[in-house]
Parts: structure tokens; C-alpha cells; sequence
């Protein structure tokens, strides 16, 4: 923002984009981050269950694809953004703190509550299955094992 490696115009649109992501009251905001960072913790998710590179990087463009359109807050991915905001004057220094703690609080709770739950499904559906394998076992077998 400050060598001028960006045109004016594009340094102009970045700050907007900042400053306009910065904007909303610390529940919208947290709510946004919720989203945002469930969102992230599922592009985590697929990728390592992806075999193939082209459905990893499918999976990454989409995911984060939807963070950016439906304006949803993260941490690292907005950040840039709001800095931008705040080193072409259009933002103070305090806004950016301002959002980014609801932000982070936000990310935090949508990211362990999404890898929780498919942990805990996991593990469950694994439960489940050795259940199963032990009851289909017939006495005879159980004594011949």
C-alpha cells in the first residue's frame, strides 16, 4: 500500500474491501467469524481426505471462494484487507483490533465445533462398527479365536 507496487485503483478497491469487512457490531461480526472459520476448518478437512491434487486445490478454491463472497470474517484470510484499510489511512489501527477479536473468537468456536463433530462421528461410526463385527460373532467363533 505504501511503495506503490499496487495501482491507485487497486489500492483504492483493497482498502474499500477492508474497510468494509471491518464494519458491523461485535455479534454480527463474531457470528461471521463463526461461519468463516468453519468454512476453513472444512477446506482442512477435505484436503486431507482428497487423494488427488486437482480435488484438493477444487476443494481449497471453492471453500475459500465462499468465505470471500459471502463476506465472512477470518482471522488470517481478512486480514490483509483491513491492514490494507489501515495503512492507506481509510481505517485506525483500533478498528482492525476491533474486529479481529470477535473475528478469532468467531473462527475459533465454528473450527472446533466443525473437526469436534466429525471427530466424534468418527469415532463413533468406528464404535459402531466394531459393535457390529463382535455381535455377528457366533459363540463357536468367539471360543475359536
Amino acid at each position: 500500500m505504501k511503495t506503490g507496487a499496487l495501482s491507485p485503483n487497486f489500492a483504492d478497491a483493497l482498502a474499500g474491501l477492508g474497510t468494509e469487512a471491518a464494519q458491523g457490531t461485535f455479534t454480527q461480526l463474531l457470528v461471521k467469524g463463526i461461519i468463516g472459520g468453519w468454512l476453513i476448518a472444512l477446506v482442512a478437512w477435505m484436503v486431507s481426505a482428497s487423494h488427488w491434487t486437482i480435488g484438493q486445490v477444487a476443494i481449497t478454491w471453492v471453500l475459500t471462494f465462499i468465505v470471500g463472497a459471502g463476506h465472512f470474517s477470518h482471522c488470517i484470510a481478512s486480514s490483509a484487507e483491513i491492514i490494507a484499510a489501515v495503512m492507506s489511512g481509510h481505517l485506525h489501527f483500533s478498528n482492525y483490533l476491533g474486529w479481529l477479536l470477535p473475528a478469532t473468537l468467531g473462527n475459533i468456536v465454528g473450527g472446533v465445533f466443525m473437526v469436534s463433530v466429525l471427530n466424534y462421528g468418527q469415532v463413533r461410526i468406528g464404535h459402531e462398527g466394531e459393535e457390529e463385527e463382535a455381535s455377528d460373532e457366533t459363540p463357536e467363533k468367539q471360543k475359536a479365536a
